[in-house]
């Protein structure tokens, strides 16, 4: 995702002026980079964009797919049978729930709203979600450089490593994403389901 971590950026931070020879081996490492923190994060981890989505909603609050929101465009409810636009001042987006759901895309209903009608993919929602390189958290940013340069400079980091010491042969398991890496990503992770 070159408008989040680009290769001059990974380049800039391995010393490298010149990098044309490897730079379609840093943009891979960034996106296979970005592929493991999703998975770890269990949410995505795209730029900003345009998405529309259908949910099944009942009560006051649904759950997004990507997050953060930026912008809710347009909120119907009952979708499919009699449309009813929900007015988007009396919306409100990314709540902190301060629970398991936390920096997840939440969208809640209050003021003149009273809840989603319920049913099979009554809500439909027009918004855009993502982050930005002004708004991608520093830390989660600095960790996803730092586990591409982590695989830049230890191109056998995955798998039984041996070596002879003092006439020994010791092994140990190198890891695809270093510990305190993990630990962010970890922190930015959603619970499944809605």
């Amino acid at each position: 995702m070159a408008d989040l971590l680009t290769v001059y950026t990974v380049a800039q931070y391995l010393g490298l002026d010149e990098y044309a020879d490897v730079q379609s081996t840093i943009e891979d490492m960034i996106n296979a980079a970005q592929n493991v923190i999703q998975r770890i994060a269990n949410r995505s981890l795209d730029a900003n964009q345009e998405r529309t989505e259908y949910y099944n909603a009942s009560g006051t609050h649904l759950y997004v797919d990507h997050a953060p929101i930026t912008e809710i465009i347009n909120l119907t409810d009952d979708a499919q049978y009699s449309e009813r636009a929900i007015t988007l001042s009396n919306v409100i987006q990314n709540t902190d729930d301060g629970g398991r759901n936390y920096r997840r895309g939440k969208i809640e209903l209050w003021k003149n709203e009273g809840g989603f009608c319920g049913g099979r993919l009554n809500a439909r929602v027009n918004y855009r979600a993502g982050w930005t390189v002004a708004t991608l958290p520093d830390d989660l940013r600095q960790a996803w450089l730092e586990l591409v340069l982590f695989w830049y400079n230890n191109p056998q980091r995955v798998g039984l490593v041996q070596a002879a010491m003092a006439g020994e042969t010791v092994a140990w398991q190198q890891v695809e994403v270093p510990q305190e890496l993990m630990k962010v990503f970890k922190a930015y992770r959603l619970e499944s389901g809605k």
